[in-house]
């Protein structure tokens, strides 16, 4: 299952604007996790998380260490991506569920639908491929559609019933 990927189909995501846009985002949220601003910005990450986990996610997901792990990923990382453009894994024949956010909360809509088209192209990919959106939900569904996410998974383990 993959929620809401980064997909190398989506090619808005190599070109200047975007690299150069990735790397504003990641000095401001510095900035912000250094003066302890970031976790403003978040807090909806939290919302209807158990007790337990909105704790975790205020001691340890807002730190300036957290912004420069994400700068050190994002060196490489599309780079990466954009060379399986030529030559993408061969996946088995199994199960594939995509799932992608609808709503463009904090990003462009032709950004937006760039990503759920690369999503539904992913699950288009795979004999068994589904493609599923997250009506209610941007890029966190985890989130915001929690629910969704493990039906999905429901759907994939377990016998279907009758």
């Amino acid at each position: 299952m993959l929620v809401d990927p980064t997909d190398e189909a989506a090619t808005q995501q190599f070109g200047v604007p975007f690299r150069v846009g990735e790397k504003i985002v990641i000095a401001v949220e510095w900035v912000l996790a250094r003066v302890g601003l970031l976790e403003r910005f978040f807090r909806f990450l939290g919302e209807g998380m158990p007790e337990d986990v909105r704790a975790d996610l205020h001691r340890e997901a807002f730190r300036p260490a957290v912004v420069v792990t994400q700068g050190r990923q994002a060196r490489t990382f599309l780079t990466e991506l954009h060379a399986w453009r030529g030559d993408p894994p061969v996946l088995p024949d199994v199960p594939v569920t995509v799932i992608s956010g609808s709503l463009a909360d904090g990003m462009p809509r032709r950004v937006r639908d760039a990503a759920t088209a690369a999503g539904r192209y992913r699950a288009a990919q795979s004999r068994q491929g589904r493609h599923v959106v997250a009506a209610c939900s941007g890029h966190c569904i985890p989130a915001t559609e929690s629910d969704l996410i493990a039906a999905e998974i429901r759907r994939l383990v377990l016998p279907p019933v009758g």
